[in-house]
């Protein structure tokens, strides 16, 4: 899937899973129930025990629509492999250049994560994509629109803060998509996939009402 089609679909499906799990197979169990659930852009955080696996499993296995790639990713030889693996985005929790770089020179999506105004510059400033921030849950939404008022170029994805009680909010201030993971099992000691599925049904209802 070409860079472009990647970054449209992330847009037009405006949900980003993010994966995150003790093994393997709970993992793809979460990919599978977020699946049913309507989500269709997948990041699989690099903290799963063999992330690169379910990556590239999934890509030969996956005939339909789902965008998939690789959260947590720390430094540019992990990135490389991921984009090997067939990753469609790699997400940095920072401002790595070398990371950048490297997914520039493959033409692959690239998201690092940034905090304030001047760090959104610099990651756009680098060649990235879309940029994903972690706003203070006392903050709301209210960041994204002080942001696009000075950057109303910027695309931003909020993780962290985002629930399913509140997604219009964060899409009315300007966010591009918005990013969902402790949120699909809140509330469980234990993974119930069916829940899981339910929540993930829940934030694309939600989303569809945001955007009418």
């Amino acid at each position: 899937m070409k860079k472009i089609e990647v970054l449209r679909r992330i847009m037009d499906y405006g949900i980003l899973a993010v994966i995150t799990a003790g093994s393997k197979n709970d993992a793809n169990k979460m990919i599978a129930a977020v699946r049913k659930g309507g989500i269709k852009v997948i990041e699989v955080a690099m903290t799963v025990p063999n992330a690169i696996d379910i990556i590239k499993e999934f890509n030969k296995d996956n005939k339909d629509d789902i965008v998939i790639g690789a959260g947590t990713v720390l430094d540019p030889e992990t990135a490389k492999e991921c984009i090997s693996a067939g990753a469609h985005f790699i997400v940095t929790p920072m401002m790595d250049s070398g990371i950048i770089k490297l997914c520039n020179r493959n033409k692959v999506a690239i998201i690092p994560k940034a905090l304030g105004v001047s760090d959104i510059i610099a990651a756009l400033e680098a060649g990235a994509d879309i940029v994903k921030i972690f706003p203070e849950e006392e903050l709301g939404a209210d960041v994204i629109a002080s942001v696009k008022k000075v950057l109303p170029q910027a695309d931003i994805i909020p993780m962290g803060g985002v629930t399913a009680d509140n997604v219009s909010e964060w899409i009315k201030a300007g966010a591009s998509a918005i990013g969902v993971g402790s949120e699909l099992t809140k509330g469980s000691t234990k993974i119930n996939y069916t829940n899981v599925e339910k929540t993930a049904a829940r934030f694309v209802e939600e989303l569809e009402k945001a955007r009418a």
